[in-house]
């Protein structure tokens, strides 16, 4: 083993003289054996150097997996309840790490009867022991549906809400444990029918309006957690709109803090995916002003949560959508689209097929007029943006401005079908039908007829296999929901029955990670080995 590599397997501590001796990796057998004694020094010797070990950062090997199999889980349980303080916090702290483990590492956790005693800790009247609680209960809440459904079965979303009706109370450490494992007990869909969520939503919106500007971590959480609590909408929107959330919605989107702006945008994404009442309440809220400065922000996920509010607003009223026309934001987007990554280009892409199948005679003419045609029958051309979704709904767009079915000037369509020609749109469309996706070829041979007929209008009528009413069906597009599953580079799409809204899957936050290792800020602080004592190891 090189030097360079040993080093990933030393951790520097302070002896009780200041002194550093080295914590070693090949020397966890022997702080296992330690931890097996019945000498409580030697136990918490082992136990302290064992969560040393499990608590390294990325770039050293955590031995996680050897921990396991040493069989030392169980004791490590058993020890929750010692008298002695210092060992049942190693203990506490060591399973907070260990939950952080792969999804099986979790389960045997799980399997050896960890969640009782540590619903226990939560009521504990020591802080350091409740935190490493909650810190693995919500390690466990957000490895699977199944292990969430676990805890709430135990009764966890019960503790859970006391501790955050009194959120006040608690220190800000246990605030930020308490609102993150929050968020991983709620992201999850479906959620049980049989627990009571609502309940979460004013102590959530409490400790949001407390911490704002003031304890930014617990802030973030909050947000994420409206997040899952509005997905669906409709069940909790009036409240929130009670309760004047909003304005902090736009305070965080506002705020130039990527860490905000994310899931402020996402609660009201899901505003925009209810009913007009509710879009209409984003609609006025003033985040208009600040579309321009949202998407010149280089981070995508941000451009896409805006464009998919914005593609939900377009699918609602007429007032609604020409709100959006009036700001000339549709104007910016089509100069950034050329060049805009793919997975942002779909998002944009369905703004304009949404507005284009929904819109009046004259907002389906402003779309033509900026030059969205043109423009995205030239993003068609690229090979990077070919993929199944991009090309459908780009189709989708096009088809609605060439048929503009509320258009019932003929000079219209005439035009519209010279410059379709002119750009070699006929050309294009032939390039994808290489796509064998039946629904990709059905659109772009109704569309070749709609180009191809002598009357674009007349030959709607014999068009009747695919037209804007199918466009609107449950099984086509518009608005669309997020949902908590995770969102990786592929968009996949849900149809909400009976409604134009769509969704596309996510369930985590900024690329989120469920597991959190616990490190702690000052080493020193740890129980070191006395000098003299056979155990030291420099």
């Amino acid at each position: 083993m090189s030097d360079q590599n040993k080093q990933t397997h030393l951790v520097k501590k302070k002896n009780n003289n200041g002194e550093h001796y080295i914590v070693k990796l090949e020397h966890l057998a022997k702080y296992i054996k330690q931890f097996k004694s019945n000498n409580p020094f030697k136990i918490l010797t082992g136990i302290s150097n064992i969560r040393y070990l499990v608590s390294m950062e990325k770039g050293a090997e955590v031995p996680i997996q050897r921990v396991f199999e040493s069989g030392i889980v169980p004791r490590i349980l058993t020890m929750l309840r010692q008298d002695n303080w210092q060992i049942a916090n190693e203990c506490s702290w060591t399973l907070a790490n260990l939950s952080g483990g792969t999804r099986s590492q979790t389960q045997t956790l799980v399997d050896y009867g960890a969640i009782p005693p540590l619903l226990a800790l939560l009521t504990s009247t020591s802080p350091e022991l409740q935190n490493n609680a909650i810190w693995t209960l919500g390690n466990i809440a957000g490895d699977s549906k199944e292990l969430r459904d676990i805890l709430l079965d135990a009764q966890i979303h019960c503790t859970f809400l006391e501790l955050l009706k009194s959120g006040a109370k608690l220190s800000c450490e246990i605030r930020q444990a308490l609102t993150w494992a929050t968020e991983n007990l709620l992201r999850w869909n479906p959620r049980p029918t049989r627990f009571n969520f609502e309940a979460f939503l004013k102590p959530i919106c409490d400790l949001l309006f407390a911490s704002y500007q003031k304890e930014n971590q617990v802030f973030v959480n909050c947000l994420w957690c409206l997040c899952y609590l509005t997905n669906p909408i409709e069940k909790y929107a009036q409240q929130l709109l009670n309760y004047q959330i909003i304005d902090y919605l736009l305070k965080a989107v506002d705020s130039g803090k990527h860490s905000l702006i994310n899931p402020a945008l996402r609660v009201m994404g899901n505003f925009t995916s209810g009913n007009e009442i509710f879009t209409q309440a984003i609609v006025d809220c003033g985040v208009f002003k600040i579309l321009p400065k949202l998407f010149k922000i280089t981070r995508i996920d941000i451009r896409r949560e805006t464009a998919w509010m914005l593609s939900n607003i377009v699918s609602g009223t007429e007032s609604q959508k020409q709100a959006l026309i009036d700001t000339n934001i549709l104007q910016y987007l089509i100069q950034i689209f050329p060049n805009e990554p793919y997975l942002g280009a779909v998002e944009i892409c369905w703004i304009f097929a949404n507005l284009a199948i929904t819109g009046n005679q004259k907002q389906v003419n402003y779309l033509y007029k900026i030059g969205v045609l043109d423009t995205i029958l030239n993003r068609l051309k690229d090979q990077e943006t070919q993929q199944t979704e991009f090309i459908k709904v780009s189709l989708e767009t096009i088809f609605g401005i060439i048929s503009n079915k509320k258009n019932k000037n003929s000079n219209y369509h005439l035009i519209i079908k010279n410059k379709f020609i002119q750009i070699n749109g006929l050309e294009i469309l032939n390039n994808l039908l290489k796509f064998q996706t039946n629904e990709i070829k059905h659109l772009i041979n109704s569309i070749i007829q709609l180009i191809s007929s002598n009357n674009i209008r007349n030959n709607r009528k014999n068009n009747d296999s695919f037209s804007i009413s199918n466009l609107n069906s449950e099984s086509n597009l518009s608005k669309k929901f997020k949902s908590q599953t995770k969102l990786d580079s592929t968009l996949q799409l849900n149809i909400k029955k009976n409604s134009n809204k769509k969704m596309y899957n996510k369930n985590s936050k900024k690329n989120f990670n469920k597991k959190k290792i616990r490190l702690k800020k000052n080493e020193d602080e740890i129980l070191t080995l006395n000098e003299n004592s056979d155990d030291n190891y420099y």
